[in-house]
């Protein structure tokens, strides 16, 4: 029979080589909750996890109790369920505590350890967080420690914010784990550009290219300077199809700078922008 116990942590990045479920012998340090004879080695399960792991689920058999070296551990239940929990207080190393399992005493605060579960933390990120709109699916790939198979994608093929979601897992006869991860990254609207610009006596008419696919609107910008640090104006133009606007309230006999870009209100209330159009100037008279 098994249980699953939830481990709340926080761990810090520590790069390290990719590696799969590894064991090996080793003396672990004793700590309050079981029992070590001098010089005696048990079990060591050494566990590689995505780094920024907040959570994971380990699953072992009903006959041992874990504690940690570095937290502390009880039984919420009486002796024969073992509904135990752990809480951690990492050292700063990039490791999570030690797990310890042990076959409990009748007090169940001791017990034989059988073997040990360390946790070390692995850079893992996708290769990619930004994209533009073109009708594909993005399908960035992560970089890292390897997902255990088919990474998940969701809302990958609209402009927006996007999830790929991965399962880090591994078993064998005396315990298992999983770790749920979703990693984000955004899908930008199209970029547009400026198709003409005409000046009036206390106003510039600027015309671009109307994006007809995952766009809300445009955003148009302007300054009295190239860097756009002086007399900033910025207009906000609603609907996709649009693409002429008259700004208004300018000094005469001024030369302006204008930009524009696309922008989409997403399904997850944020708003995205695309990148900026090529800078063009004109002169109001």
């Amino acid at each position: 029979m098994k249980i699953i116990m939830t481990v709340l942590f926080a761990l810090l990045i520590a790069a390290i080589p990719v590696s799969s479920f590894a064991t090996d012998s080793d003396i672990v340090k004793t700590a309050s909750g079981y029992t070590l004879e001098s010089g005696e080695t048990i079990p060591l399960y050494r566990v590689r996890i995505p780094s920024d792991t907040e959570e994971i689920d380990l699953s072992f058999d009903d006959t041992v109790v874990p504690v940690t070296t570095g937290g502390t551990a009880y039984c919420d239940t009486e002796r024969g369920t073992y509904d135990a929990s752990v809480s951690y207080d990492g050292d700063g190393d990039g490791n999570a505590d030690t797990i310890v399992m042990y076959v409990p005493y009748e007090d169940e605060t001791q017990g034989v350890a059988l073997y040990a579960v360390t946790f070390k933390s692995v850079a893992t990120y996708l290769e990619k967080t930004t994209y533009v709109y073109n009708g594909n699916r993005k399908k960035p790939a992560l970089k890292g420690l390897k997902p255990t198979g088919e990474i998940t994608y969701l809302r990958n093929r609209i402009a927006g914010g996007a999830t790929a979601s991965a399962v880090f897992s591994g078993s064998n006869d005396d315990f298992g784990y999983t770790v749920e991860r979703d990693y984000s990254f955004k899908i930008k609207p199209k970029k547009t550009y400026i198709r003409r610009l005409r000046g009036y006596k206390t106003s510039i008419s600027v015309k671009w290219n109307a994006i007809r696919q995952q766009c809300s609107g445009y955003e148009i910008r302007v300054a009295t300077d190239r860097g756009f640090s002086q007399d900033v104006s910025t207009v906000t133009v609603r609907g996709l199809l649009k693409s002429l606007k008259k700004v208004r309230g300018l000094k005469r006999h001024q030369k302006y700078y204008v930009k524009v870009r696309s922008y989409k209100l997403a399904t997850d209330g944020n708003t995205y922008y695309s990148s900026w159009s090529k800078v063009k100037s004109a002169k109001t008279k």
